[in-house]
């Protein structure tokens, strides 16, 4: 049971003085600024120094009158460590106790405050004394800031945000009290919680976090958690810290729900809400599970049931796969499980506490917090099987997110850091790759096509609207020479594997044919004549053989996929499927030809990513995907495939193994991410984006 011990004495310990009852600590005569949550959560350790202080009687003082998580109770300690330091014989003054919480083990004593010794031992200010104390302080300011700059971009009150860059830290609230639980609108904007006299209150803001004010959608609503698509809202009222309700966003068909709920998110259909829930045990003490409750018959099943604790639910998107946390291997780490099959996963490791786990809306990446390598909180990624393991913010205050903190395109993720104090919200664009814009290259470049050996890099250039340039890059020397001009359209070309020839398409009396040339711009030869659309053309392995598209057979809609020798002879189909093929690229490593084609779904525009074998006997499917996936280029040891997908809305470029799994999205951009092409070594991938609003050739680093 807590102590609380009459607030008319100061606490000392180790060169500190602790005024409950003034709110203020020093140490040697100088005051320690705290924030209002970190300063309760020390007073509650030092009035039971010694003993054991639970996590949950720190949220049932601190945290009385919100809905929040055992999480913020080890963010909070972590900064009242950083902000104590050391004792004097090196150790901590908060000592951890796992899986329970935690005990002050300084000596403490006490003295009454009628001795007001903080007022005694603080030097009084004179004007002078306070002048030269601005300057010091001006001049630490300057340096932190210098510091922190290329990190994060601040915003001062009532100022317009500053462009971001990748990987910053974009600051969007500046309050001096807690804002918390960020989350996206499917309209752009952010719904947060804002505590205010210890209640949380639900707000909204702009996208650059202006405009905040409380939401006022329903009558009495405190504290609201809505629907993916907007049009639901499960919530608290006023006056009301247990009972939940649900109802339509404008406030109709209001009904009670017949669970109480800790941390909570919507399935992504928002047809369900999972929760987690402390219920009592056998042996009489409460333990933390996870339920499901959907909307439309108002079942409430559980879905995660054991021992230990369990929490932090998300599902993902397609709703197969959930992610939650667990105490079950004696320490929180992140677990994922199989609703098809029931198979649970552990997919961390780490001495540390892991919460929040989330998946991209893509499903490729996880995004969650840890405090396994420092004793502050920060986010880290990793990829959807627990590999990949990256950290994304590395300071020495707590950075974290908490549910459904992405993006709907799955570029942008929102943070809530105590970088200045209090809790704050801020936007953090992801990218996890090195870019590099290619430069030498001609302006408003496309399509590339890099050649075996990985010296020199054939693509197109829009010269006009009725005209093209393919041109060589020497990857080496950097120089840059036309090779031939084309009829804007599907410009594309490839290199031979021998160097020799490069193959393109060009416009030519009233069709698209294949062509053929030599890289110094001589010996240009046409290799299909045909009525139709002949298009998109790559080199067999040895050189010998062309595979490309073509529209022939009556169906000008319909394009599949043909065979002939280098020199256009031996004209056939190999392939005509339900839907059409496009884009073959033929892989040396593994003679099998990959391409796309929208015949699943009943060519609704659904490609997916296929290979065959070049005699067009053996096909199977690569991708599976609810948008397209197109454009596939494979590694030159065969064993991955480059292919772009518009899954988060618009087209990025991922990367999967070519049996399909280890999906991962290799770009997390707003622009048109396309044309992937890989490097000789494997670790590059070259593609065109116009991310800076003209089309440009970027290079990815994927080591």
């Amino acid at each position: 049971m807590l102590v609380t011990v009459d607030k008319q004495y100061v606490y000392e310990f180790d060169g500190y003085s602790l005024n409950i009852a003034r709110r203020s600590l020093f140490r040697d005569g100088k005051r320690v600024e705290l924030s209002p949550r970190v300063f309760d959560v020390l007073c509650i350790l030092v009035e039971n120094a010694g003993e054991l202080v639970t996590k949950d009687e720190i949220l049932s003082r601190v945290w009385a009158d919100a809905t929040v998580e055992d999480g913020n109770v080890n963010r909070t300690v972590s900064t009242l460590r950083q902000k104590l330091g050391k004792m004097a014989d090196g150790g901590q003054f908060v000592e951890t106790v796992p899986r329970y919480g935690y005990r002050f083990v300084a000596e403490v004593s006490m003295a009454s405050t009628t001795t007001k010794p903080e007022e005694s031992a603080a030097p009084r200010i004179t004007e002078a004394h306070s002048m030269r104390a601005f300057a010091v302080a001006a001049v630490v300011l300057i340096i932190c800031f210098t510091a922190a700059a290329a990190y994060f971009v601040l915003r001062d009150r009532g100022a317009k945000v500053r462009t971001s860059s990748k990987n910053t830290l974009v600051r969007l609230t500046n309050g001096e009290t807690d804002d918390m639980v960020p989350s996206f609108t499917n309209d752009g904007r952010i719904r947060f919680a804002r505590i205010v006299d210890k209640v949380a209150y639900s707000y909204t803001m702009a996208a650059d976090g202006s405009g905040a004010a409380r939401e006022v959608s329903i009558a009495g609503l405190k504290r609201g958690l809505w629907s993916p698509d907007g049009k639901l809202v499960m919530y608290h009222r006023d006056g009301s810290d247990t009972q939940l309700y649900l109802a339509n966003s404008d406030g109709s068909g209001e009904r009670q729900l017949p669970f109480k709920a800790g941390n909570s998110s919507w399935s992504r259909d928002s047809k369900s809400i999972l929760f987690q829930q402390f219920l009592a045990t056998e042996r009489g003490t409460k333990n933390s599970d996870i339920f499901q409750f959907t909307i439309a018959n108002n079942e409430l099943n559980p879905i995660v049931e054991n021992a230990a604790f369990d929490g932090d639910p998300s599902l993902s998107t397609d709703g197969k796969t959930l992610l939650f946390v667990s105490e079950r291997d004696g320490n929180i780490e992140i677990y994922k499980k199989d609703l098809t099959t029931g198979i649970e996963t552990r997919l961390t490791n780490s001495p540390g506490h892991d919460s929040y786990p989330s998946f991209s809306p893509d499903g490729t990446q996880i995004v969650f917090n840890s405090d396994r390598e420092q004793e502050n909180t920060d986010v880290y990624i990793m990829n959807a099987d627990g590999s990949g393991l990256r950290k994304l913010t590395d300071l020495p205050t707590n950075e974290f997110v908490t549910s459904d903190p992405w993006s709907a395109d799955g570029t942008t993720l929102l943070v809530v850091s105590n970088a200045t104090g209090a809790d704050n919200i801020y936007k953090y664009e992801v990218e996890l790759f090195d870019m590099t814009a290619l430069t030498g290259v001609k302006s408003d470049a496309f399509a590339p096509s890099v050649s075996a050996d990985g010296k020199a890099l054939v693509y197109c250039v829009g010269v006009s609207d009725s005209n093209s340039e393919i041109r060589l890059f020497d990857l080496e020397s950097q120089n840059d020479r036309l090779i031939t001009s084309v009829a804007t359209g599907g410009c594309t070309a490839r290199i031979s594997p021998d160097g020799r020839q490069v193959l393109f398409t060009d416009f030519a009396n009233g069709n698209t044919d294949v062509f053929v040339i030599n890289p110094d711009g001589s010996g240009r030869r046409q290799l299909t004549i045909d009525g139709s659309k002949d298009s998109t053309p790559s080199w067999s392995p040895d050189g010998a053989l062309i595979v490309f598209v073509a529209n022939r057979g009556g169906d000008l809609q319909r394009t599949s996929l043909w065979l002939m020798r280098a020199d256009g002879t031996y004209q056939r189909e190999i392939y005509r499927g339900e839907g059409s093929s496009l884009e073959p690229f033929w892989s040396s490593a593994t003679d099998q030809i990959f391409f796309s084609n929208d015949e699943i779904g009943g060519r609704t525009g659904n490609f997916e990513v296929f290979a065959i074998s070049p005699d067009g006997q053996q096909k199977r499917r690569v991708t599976e995907s609810p948008r397209f996936d197109v454009s596939p280029s494979v590694s030159p040891d065969g064993k991955r495939v480059a292919f772009v997908s518009n899954f988060d809305g618009n087209s990025e470029v991922y990367v999967s193994n070519t049996d399909g799994t280890g999906r991962l999205r290799i770009t997390r951009d707003k622009a048109e991410d396309t044309s992937p092409s890989w490097s000789a070594d494997g670790l590059q991938l070259f593609f065109t984006s116009d991310r800076t609003g003209k089309r440009a050739i970027y290079r990815a680093s994927l080591n």
